[in-house]
């Protein structure tokens, strides 16, 4: 029996040894190919198979050593860093960003290594670390500002912002805020091209005028928030501003007109945002004299939280407020219960926002707090209403005071889409040596009759049609496939696939926003319907151009 077991693990290990090296094989051949087929490949596979994916990525690293081409180099760790995108995996990802620091740190790139210093920012701010967060930032941002990198400074510039937000310097958070906004207002047609970015430049510079305690500044911005969402027909910027709208009629203590502009934002809002709504709204109705109606909106904004985690530095107030309403009716049971509330939620502002007790006046600080508890301890012993509900929420209030400082629960803050934005902004070229089989110039005038006939081709919504090629739609133009693919490539900057799959994308697009009927349909009679053989093809397509899944778009569309 001994020796069959040793010839079994024997056997095995054989087995994994070839299976190894087989890998290593494929991945030595894959690394003849271009950067740019291993590239599409690796985007390809990176959703719907990372292992797969891993060995494109391993593929273009290896090409990239082999030619000692350190910016290429630095892609490929970029890329393998990709498929680790988890809290589980920040170490790793950190080691990866390190790699593309180091290696192109000398390089004189537009790109990098600012990169490799913004990913290593997002990811340390995503562990807590948000000081080496902020450093890294502001290193990335000094090879952005070298070389003019508009997408990098963009990212950077709202990343700095949002942390000095974190730690309280309203002031010159907004001072960042309004230079971001002058910097995307500096752009040429800005309103068309950077049209998300002014928003949100809007937004924040609105926002940190109400933080400041200053409305009047903040509506000339609300205003034009309004304004300009409208005529984008851009709903959820929409629902933001009126948030803020919501903000600045409560501290012109126009609580009527709050409570109705609140009422219109809840129809949008969600998460973060719903509960700000439910909050000012209770504040709004407390002004009034309402207090029931005010108390059921403090408790909607604080299920928001127990539902997300996603704390605000409100929350302290909705939690007062609770407490003052349970005090007042003498139910000691449930002071307690928000009293923990609140003692949980000023462990992690005061540990991860120091903002909180430097600008935030604290009717329940500590000490008030164990005197409280201490109070109704006694209160509930002499009435013997010790139910083991109540014994387990002490001893949590017990530990949390003796813990002190060293108890802390930690605030995990959503990942921005950054790396969608990312995705987004990379504009991946073909070089020119791989736009064209040879360099024969093709007469002007041929060029011009073939554009013409493109346009054509797109007005009658030809590239809908399945199973197109080149050679098809240069019999249908009545042209050569070689002249076809030569003015795509030259005029449009893209491969002749990538046009027909970028037309089908944008026109799917724009169809879902405007046919709700057209959303009901499975992906597959999607795909088919413009022109796909499946909804493999379709989704990996979407994915591409878009870095979402059209299962998701879909689905955000139909929450508007």
């Amino acid at each position: 029996m001994r020796t069959i077991f040793l010839l079994i693990i024997i056997s095995f290990n054989s087995y994994l040894a070839r299976a190894q090296n087989d890998t290593f094989k494929i991945i030595d051949s894959l690394s003849l190919e271009s950067y740019e087929a291993l590239e599409e490949k690796f985007y390809e596979y990176e959703y719907d198979d990372p292992k797969q994916a891993r060995i494109y990525a391993d593929a273009y690293l290896i090409k990239a050593r082999t030619a000692k081409d350190s910016i290429q180099m630095a892609r490929g760790y970029k890329y393998i860093s990709f498929l680790y995108i988890d809290s589980e995996n920040i170490p790793l990802i950190l080691k990866y960003s390190d790699s593309i620091i180091y290696i192109s740190k000398n390089s004189n790139h537009r790109s990098y290594p600012a990169l490799g210093y913004n990913q290593k920012g997002v990811w340390l701010f995503e562990q807590g670390n948000y000081k080496k967060a902020l450093d890294n930032y502001l290193i990335a941002q000094q090879y952005a500002l070298k070389h003019n990198n508009i997408n990098q400074l963009k990212d950077i510039k709202l990343a700095i912002a949002a942390l000095r937000s974190r730690y309280g310097d309203y002031n010159e958070s907004l001072l960042i805020y309004k230079d971001y906004l002058s910097f995307i207002k500096n752009q040429d047609n800005y309103k068309k091209d950077h049209s998300e970015d002014y928003l949100i430049g809007l937004y924040n510079v609105a926002n940190g005028y109400l933080r400041m305690k200053n409305p009047d500044s903040a509506r000339i911005y609300i205003d034009k928030g309004v304004k300009y969402s409208i005529e984008l027909k851009d709903t959820i910027s929409y629902s933001e501003f009126l948030t803020s709208k919501g903000i600045y009629k409560y501290q012109k203590k126009e609580y009527e007109a709050a409570i109705d502009v609140f009422n219109e934002a809840i129809k949008y809002r969600e998460n973060y945002g719903l509960a700000m709504c439910f909050y000012y709204k209770a504040q709004s109705l407390k002004e009034l004299g309402n207090i029931e109606s005010a108390l059921m909106n403090f408790k909607k904004s604080d299920s928001i939280y127990q539902e997300t985690n996603d704390v605000f530095p409100e929350l302290r107030q909705v939690y007062e407020s609770l407490i003052d309403y349970e005090k007042s009716i003498n139910n000691t049971q449930n002071q307690l219960f928000y009293i923990e509330k609140l003692l949980k939620v000023d462990s992690v502002l005061d540990s991860d926002f120091k903002y909180i007790s430097e600008n935030i006046i604290k009717k329940y600080d500590t000490a008030i707090l164990k005197n409280d508890k201490q109070n109704l301890l006694e209160k509930l012993s002499n009435q013997k209403k010790k139910s083991s509900y109540i014994i387990t929420i002490l001893i949590i209030i017990g530990l949390l005071i003796i813990l002190g400082s060293i108890y802390f629960i930690k605030y995990r803050e959503k990942l921005y889409k950054r790396r969608f934005d990312e995705l987004i902004n990379q504009e991946r070229k073909v070089e020119k040596s791989n736009l064209t089989e040879n360099n024969t110039k093709i007469a002007d005038d041929v060029t011009n009759i073939i554009l013409r006939k493109l346009q054509r081709f797109e007005k009658e919504e030809k590239f809908l049609e399945p199973g197109i090629t080149l050679s098809k739609v240069a019999n249908l133009l009545q042209t050569n496939s070689s002249y076809l693919s030569k003015v795509v490539n030259s005029s449009m900057e893209k491969s002749f696939n990538t046009y027909i799959n970028d037309l089908r994308i944008d026109y799917v697009i724009t169809k879902l926003k405007k046919d709700k009927r057209f959303r009901k349909y499975a992906i597959k009679s999607i795909a088919e319907e413009i022109g796909y053989a499946n909804s493999q093809s379709f989704s990996n397509a979407f994915s591409k151009k878009t870095g979402i899944k059209p299962s998701y778009f879909i689905k955000q569309l139909n929450n508007l």
